[in-house]
């Protein structure tokens, strides 16, 4: 049944499960998320936990203390003024049972015709922060929801939507300069000190239907792929991060040898808390390091920390995917064309069984002692967000030799 949505270019045309496993989180977190809101510290999440939620309230029918465990949520949506339609699709599940996701997702109208998109993940800090630690939140879950939730009910969104021909790399610029004054405000948070600064990898894109093009804007490791109508994959993001991950992960298999230990022992010795404290350091918006949204200036100032893609023309272009790097875990080290044919093991995700982050947890799961996928916890926070906007005009195995890919047992 269609619904109404109160913004003046833009029609929910439906709403419908991705798939009808949707897992809800303990009662403890949506007790933890109320009692939050409640504090001006956390004022960006009280629309999500009241009877006017904007987000996953009304957006995929359900609520915030849901979307920390595991959801699936499809959207439809028209532009009234092109007529233009796209599908939003939404996955999340977070890596660890009863913490909150540090793993969030922006959807807003952004001015007439343009909406933004962005798949946002989180990132602690490498010391406590003592305005957070009393309310037992990290700073990765503060940052991503409050650049999720708060950033556009803010002056300088609304500013920013009213603007012709914005750029993602503009908008991006502007989220970041808005968390340096917000994040400021937080006890044990010293712009004078990277390692007391949480921050997140983003992929943001601005779509504007009534101009027919599309830029995306992508710091540190979260990913970005442009799928066509043809059947054609291409990754457009550039994982800055990578070197650093492998240098320590290089450091956890030295360890691993030395102590005849496996790597998850290795992931909890000393040595890996030090490496990863210098690497944050070295690598956060540094002129040859990594970009990151935390607030830092840095992030402007060196150009090549923020990586840009655009599309002049929508024309064929079937999907845009987003990524954090916790849904790629178990592909890392794969062929990348390899693993842009088995991300369709969205499994044709209108009908997927089970979301693809959830087969992720589940062939983690299965590699307790993290041999099969080397890394240094469990599991992370997950994120994938879909945006169709057209049809495929080739069939699924001309598309993608699933049988190559995925054998069945004879």
């Amino acid at each position: 049944m269609t619904k109404e949505k109160d913004l003046a270019v833009t029609r929910i045309i439906e709403r419908e499960p991705l798939a009808e496993k949707v897992k809800n989180a303990s009662p403890s977190l949506a007790e933890k998320l109320e009692a939050l809101s409640e504090n001006d510290l956390f004022w960006f999440l009280r629309h999500e936990v009241s009877e006017d939620r904007f987000f996953w309230k009304n957006y995929f029918g359900q609520e915030l203390h849901q979307a920390q465990d595991t959801v699936s949520r499809s959207q439809m949506y028209e532009d009234e003024a092109s007529g233009k339609e796209m599908r939003f699709i939404v996955e999340t599940r977070g890596g660890k049972e009863g913490r909150l996701n540090e793993d969030a997702v922006l959807i807003e109208q952004f001015g007439k015709g343009r909406m933004v998109v962005a798949a946002l993940d989180g990132a602690s800090s490498q010391r406590p922060i003592a305005g957070l630690e009393e309310h037992g939140v990290s700073g990765a879950f503060y940052v991503s929801h409050l650049a999720a939730f708060g950033f556009p009910t803010s002056k300088v969104f609304k500013e920013l939507s009213q603007k012709e021909n914005v750029t993602a790399k503009e908008f991006t610029i502007a989220l970041n300069t808005w968390l340096y004054d917000q994040m400021s405000q937080i006890e044990g948070v010293d712009y004078n000190d990277v390692l007391s600064i949480p921050g997140m990898a983003a992929t943001i894109s601005i779509i504007d239907l009534a101009n027919d093009n599309i830029t995306v804007a992508q710091v540190a490791d979260t990913v970005g792929i442009a799928h066509s109508t043809s059947g054609h994959w291409d990754s457009f993001t550039n994982n800055l991060n990578s070197r650093f991950d492998e240098e320590t992960m290089l450091l956890v298999e030295r360890v691993a040898k030395e102590k005849n230990i496996s790597i998850r022992e290795a992931a909890a010795d000393p040595r890996i808390k030090v490496q990863l404290a210098a690497s944050f350091e070295g690598k956060i918006n540094t002129p040859t390091g990594c970009g990151i949204l935390n607030g830092m200036p840095e992030l402007a100032k060196y150009p090549d920390l923020i990586t840009e893609y655009g599309m002049d023309s929508l024309a064929g272009l079937h999907q845009l995917v987003f990524c954090s790097d916790g849904a790629l875990t178990t592909f890392e080290g794969d062929a990348a064309g390899d693993f842009l044919v088995k991300l369709q093991h969205l499994k044709d995700i209108y009908s997927a069984n089970t979301p693809l982050v959830g087969d992720v947890m589940t062939l983690l799961n299965s590699d307790p002692n993290f041999e099969f996928f080397p890394r240094l916890k469990h599991a992370d926070d997950a994120t994938m967000v879909v945006i169709e906007l057209e049809k495929l005009l080739v069939m699924a195995k001309e598309r993608y030799n699933l049988a190559k890919l995925f054998p069945q047992d004879s």
